[in-house]
């Protein structure tokens, strides 16, 4: 094996990521326009340095957290939330970002808490849009935590705090019978695809984790709450 591949893969990784990371910003937050298209493909291939990462480690722990900081903040930010355009073709955000965020959260060298950051950080996504994702999104978003609740630092209470706040939602969007809040109604129906799509990856795991399992229960018990 040649001994300068994992130096190579470092400087080169670092100088992608440092123009990836840069393209994020531009248009981030304004009206939607093309430069979409700059700031999600950019949140891809980040995935994919993401992705090196793990099989053949580069970043320092200071960097790895960093990186993590940075795709859930641009998460958080990222206001264009279209998915596919016939005229267009592929936009997604939601997915493409939530798919960084899967290989970043599998790391190890993360801080303690990192689910429950993802998962504060899929509550305020799905908060933030005002229609049912139709292109994926939600699954995407489902593999992401799939990723988070195997870590053997995630914190029970985090998931159990989340999935409540939906079933109340749910329970509140539905109070008034068949007169409900659109948006609401959005907001719901996108988290509760995002919990199946979960529950299922959970479900079909080759190797589950103590905490994988436990979180698997704790989702069905809140998804059978919320028919």
């Amino acid at each position: 094996m040649d001994s300068s591949r994992p130096a190579a893969i470092s400087v080169g990784a670092a100088r992608a990521a440092a123009a990836l990371d840069h393209n994020l910003d531009d248009g981030l937050g304004g009206a939607t326009d093309d430069r979409v298209f700059k700031r999600s493909f950019s949140a891809l291939s980040l995935s994919l340095i993401a992705a090196v990462d793990l099989s053949a480690p580069f970043l320092e722990p200071a960097e790895a957290q960093a990186f993590f900081d940075r795709m859930l903040d641009y998460f958080q930010r990222e206001r264009d939330l279209r998915g596919f355009d016939p005229a267009h073709g592929w936009m997604h955000t939601v997915a493409h970002t939530a798919d960084a965020l899967k290989f970043l959260v599998r790391n190890p060298k993360l801080a303690p808490g990192s689910a429950g950051r993802l998962l504060a950080a899929v509550r305020t996504k799905i908060d933030s849009h005002d229609a049912v994702f139709t292109w994926g999104e939600n699954d995407r978003m489902a593999l992401a935590l799939q990723s988070a609740l195997r870590r053997p630092d995630t914190a029970p209470a985090a998931l159990i705090v989340w999935t409540e706040g939906w079933v109340k939602a749910h329970q509140a969007l539905w109070a008034n019978g068949p007169q409900v809040d659109p948006r609401r109604f959005a907001a719901v129906e996108n988290a509760k695809q995002v919990m199946q799509g979960l529950y299922a990856a959970l479900s079909i795991e080759s190797s589950p984790t103590v905490e994988g399992l436990e979180a698997r229960r704790t989702i069905g018990a809140a998804l059978a709450r919320m028919r």
